[in-house]
């Protein structure tokens, strides 16, 4: 009886190692299987957005060479400067310094943009007016990317998009040009009447820069590595009174009265603040502090205008 039993726990643990085998090849064909099928999903993917990208190209030059044939042989090449005040992938509108506007189809226009075409870049758009009094944009240039024409203008940079992530740390959005951009949010304010939700657009006011790969360092303890959100506005709220408000919100984390200045410690870096003397008053280090200001940041410095104590 002892021998039958034997022999049945004997079968019965081949049969397992058997079946073991089994599966563990039929896992590995699987696994490998599905690499190849991953890996031939990307190259399609790889090859479908570059055929997408010469057949773009190929529509832009078939669209840019119609135009060509319809002007006269003898056209004049006019040109248009101004700020970006509407982009919408496709159709933009410039406004001069004399307050004048115009707006074209860029679908057939020469870009020489580098992808720093949107709103509130400066740029400059060659046409030609056609026989039904149409215009055709022929090329489009920025002579200045909204960085340039913010520190021209003494205001803090702001980009538009449509919003992909949106916590407390980190801030998504796709830009006009279809580029992804990252913020540092952990300082950022929210100006909206209701929520802001991934695909709204939205309006990012910032601190350092988008476009240079070098890193705006202050020192080995303080520094931009990536542009930090000073607000984000929803279209909607754009021209509310909060929206236009600049102001940084922190922790006194140092005062020098002789030379008029203090440390503003924020959830993202220090700001060194310019404070007029009578903005002294009723303040000291540790408290919590609005410091509204004008114009635009300078890399970490800013003049207070006004001071609000939390």
């Amino acid at each position: 009886m002892k021998k039958r039993y034997l022999i049945l726990a004997l079968s019965l643990l081949t049969a397992l190692a058997v079946s073991a085998c089994g599966n563990k090849s039929e896992n590995v064909q699987t696994q490998a299987a599905e690499t190849t099928a991953a890996a031939q999903t990307a190259a399609a993917e790889t090859t479908a957005a570059a055929e997408t990208e010469a057949a773009e190209a190929e529509t832009v030059n078939a669209a840019n060479q119609a135009v060509l044939e319809a002007l006269p042989e003898d056209f004049d090449e006019e040109y248009f400067e101004g700020v970006v005040t509407a982009y919408d992938g496709s159709t933009a509108t410039l406004k001069n310094e004399s307050g004048e506007s115009m707006s074209f189809d860029l679908a057939s226009a020469e870009r020489y943009d580098d992808g720093f075409f949107m709103e509130g870049a400066y740029a400059e758009i060659g046409y030609a007016k056609l026989a039904d009094g149409k215009v055709a944009a022929l090329d489009l240039t920025v002579l200045q990317d909204i960085e340039q024409r913010a520190a021209i203008e003494n205001y803090d940079p702001v980009i538009c998009g449509t919003v992909q992530l949106n916590d407390i740390n980190d801030l998504e959005i796709i830009d006009q040009n279809g580029v992804e951009r990252d913020f540092d949010n952990s300082m950022a304010r929210t100006v909206t009447f209701g929520q802001i939700k991934n695909g709204d657009k939205v309006y990012v006011y910032y601190v350092g820069s988008l476009f240079s790969e070098e890193e705006d360092d202050v020192d080995e303890e303080n520094s931009i590595s990536k542009p930090i959100t000073i607000k984000i506005v929803a279209e909607d709220a754009l021209g509310s009174e909060e929206a236009q408000a600049n102001y940084l919100y922190g922790e006194i984390d140092g005062i020098d009265r002789e030379n008029g200045t203090l440390t503003l410690s924020t959830d993202s870096i220090n700001f060194e603040v310019s404070v007029p003397e009578e903005l002294f008053e009723g303040i000291d280090e540790e408290d919590f502090i609005r410091v509204y200001y004008e114009g635009g940041l300078s890399g970490i410095m800013v003049d207070a205008v006004r001071i609000e104590k939390e």
